[in-house]
């Protein structure tokens, strides 16, 4: 059969496959196929793990690429067209290159990373495990009040099917202003799958959403640590003893743990996280590059676009690292040059979009934050043992002197956001640690280099390799299960996932009454709805409002009376909200001295009466009515 005539076939059924899933109402198979039938082309790496993370990493940012397209046809994000034409895609690429679709077996290698993921995933997510009802999901994801914007970000890109910085006239009440130019690349295919999964562009229960959005925080969370674990194992190379690779995998799991980068889910930063596990594995594929040269390029390309797209701070040290790696293999590209010259189109428009998102929405001029910061000395101590390594082995192993390039990259950026805040007048802060945590990701990843340094010296001690090995996995279980079970102080100054897992960083009692003014209060299209509370301590009602806001999705309408107000005195706070209400606004009152501060600011400005309605909470949570009360 001529390879046309197969091609065209393959794709009306690509097509058709498609339509139909999503007719029937099952359009999320189409994410494990095209996942799979992406993997099964790759060539990437010698086991199934490998082959299964490349996949998912290719087409999640080659997806994001694609959605600079979806943003501007007809049909938006509508789940048939889009999974046609990813598959279509597929089809083509495997046309072209020739391949028959195939998997490696599995071995155990492959369930050790997958295992210590899972374990420390597992630990962030109890909060979420434990909850028994939709209060108790969203008190555990207020733990990092950033949740609730993103959440309104992935509801706006799906109700307008494209980018909002493409669209930005478009954005509704449902999006408030500051989210505008964000990295969507995550929230894109956040989107989609929601769309997927319901076989529909419309929104649904706002509760749903919030649900499913916990359920993609946890998966990406599970990425990140995925990527480190699996990443630290092929940097350390494929010809490790197995007790070896067992204890580079777990050592890398044991330090991602009880690291900085729980924080990002603590703190509910899912870009971030998704930009992390792209530049983690783009490290990977610069130290252990694909053995074709046409794969390393579909790789570093779909890498790059992913870190531009998830977070835009990381792009230039993603930048350096991806021309790094194609320096140090000229020879091979020199081979392929018009491959070459179309992974760098492609990586460098999603590089341009980034960076005109920068510009355009002026956060260049963010980087001089310095407040929100944290920075872990102590950490960075510990991990400056593996930089020694490095420079030692670095002058006689190959891997080594290419694991440099993204090392000196990463100390680099962090060392220049450093003296930028400094010179800025201010103290290193939050963009400085957000550099830390790229630091600590690329030093984790280069853990085997301890123990090839420490080697002789542990040889000295037994001559026997299997007893080595079983007394350092059984002293790092004891660290380990010492850290879960009595809150031994981790590596950072603050135990991150012993916290997560007590369930000490929610806020289950604002979630209640959230849920409660939901549930009672019907969504006003015309008047968004905040809570006020005369207490400091409760930050004035603050992450109620905010998160009521994503729940109902009108942080856009709701933005002027919820952000940026007076935190100085619960008198001022209410006169800014009074004074605010241009527009109708319901205010869910919380105790009688936040009633007392409304009524004398309304009394100051009384032609904003007429734009606001006061409820009693009291009544809310005893009787479940929305009773307007009088000031």
């Amino acid at each position: 059969m001529p390879r046309w005539v197969m091609a065209c076939g393959l794709l009306l059924l690509a097509w058709a496959l498609g339509f139909g899933l999503v007719a029937l109402h099952v359009a999320w198979l189409l994410v494990p196929i095209a996942w799979l039938s992406v993997a099964a082309l790759l060539r990437v790496g010698e086991s199934l793990l490998d082959r299964l993370i490349a996949g998912a990493l290719v087409i999640t940012g080659f997806v994001m690429a694609a959605g600079l397209v979806f943003s501007v046809w007809p049909w938006g994000l509508d789940p048939a067209p889009v999974a046609g034409v990813t598959l279509s895609a597929v089809v083509l690429a495997g046309v072209l290159s020739g391949r028959r679709p195939r998997l490696p077996r599995p071995q155990w290698r492959d369930a050790v990373p997958v295992g210590a993921s899972l374990v420390i995933t597992t630990l962030a997510a109890l909060p979420y495990l434990r909850a028994t009802d939709f209060a108790g999901v969203l008190g555990a994801m207020m733990s990092g009040e950033d949740s609730s914007r993103h959440a309104s970000l992935v509801d706006q890109i799906r109700d307008i099917g494209a980018y909002t910085f493409i669209h930005p006239r478009m954005t509704s009440d449902i999006l408030n202003p500051g989210m505008s130019d964000y990295p969507q690349g995550w929230h894109l295919v956040a989107a989609i799958i929601e769309n997927l999964l319901t076989s529909t562009t419309r929104l649904g229960s706002g509760e749903n959403g919030i649900v499913l959005l916990v359920v993609l925080m946890l998966a990406t969370f599970f990425a990140l640590m995925l990527v480190v674990t699996w990443g630290a194992g092929r940097v350390a190379g494929p010809r490790r003893s197995p007790g070896a690779y067992l204890l580079i995998v777990l050592g890398a799991g044991w330090l991602a743990a009880w690291s900085e980068l729980v924080r990002t889910m603590v703190y509910t930063y899912p870009a971030e996280m998704a930009c992390l596990a792209f530049l983690g594995a783009l490290v990977v594929a610069v130290v252990r590059p694909a053995v074709k040269v046409r794969d390393q390029i579909v790789l570093i390309a779909a890498l790059t676009i992913g870190v531009g797209s998830t977070y835009y701070l990381f792009l230039p040290i993603a930048v350096v690292i991806a021309v790094g790696g194609v320096i140090m293999d000229r020879r091979r590209m020199r081979r392929v040059p018009f491959s070459v010259a179309a992974g760098v189109l492609v990586a460098g428009l999603s590089a341009a979009q980034a960076a005109a998102a920068v510009v355009l929405g002026k956060r260049d001029e963010q980087i001089a934050v310095g407040a929100l910061g944290d920075i872990r000395p102590i950490e960075i101590a510990l991990f400056a043992l593996l930089i020694i390594a490095g420079v030692v082995l670095g002058r006689r192993r190959p891997a080594w002197r290419r694991y440099a390039v993204p090392l000196v990259t990463a100390l680099a950026a962090a060392v220049g956001i450093l003296l930028y805040q400094v010179l800025s007048g201010g103290d290193p802060g939050y963009y400085f640690g957000k550099m830390l945590h790229v630091v600590v990701l690329v030093l984790i990843l280069g853990v085997a280099a301890v123990g090839e340094v420490a080697g002789p010296a542990l040889r000295r001690l037994s001559s026997r390799p299997r007893v080595r090995t079983t007394a350092a996995v059984g002293v790092l279980a004891v660290f380990a299960v010492g850290q879960i079970v009595f809150g031994i102080p981790s590596l950072t100054d603050f135990p991150w996932l012993t916290s997560q897992a007590a369930a000490k960083t929610g806020l289950p009692s604002q979630a209640r009454t959230i849920v409660a003014v939901h549930r009672a209060c019907p969504t006003d299209p015309d008047r968004p709805t905040v809570v006020f509370f005369s207490d400091p301590e409760q930050r004035y009602g603050y992450s109620e409002s905010i998160f009521l806001a994503a729940l109902q999705r009108q942080a856009g309408r709701g933005y002027r009376v919820a952000y940026s107000l007076p935190w100085s005195s619960v008198e001022k706070r209410a006169d800014a909200i009074v004074r605010r209400a241009t527009k109708p606004v319901r205010i869910v009152v919380g105790d009688e001295g936040a009633r007392a501060a409304l009524a004398t600011a309304l009394r100051a400005s009384p032609e904003r009466a007429a734009n606001v309605e006061l409820v009693d909470l009291a009544a809310i949570t005893t009787s479940g009515q929305c009773q307007t009360v009088a000031p």
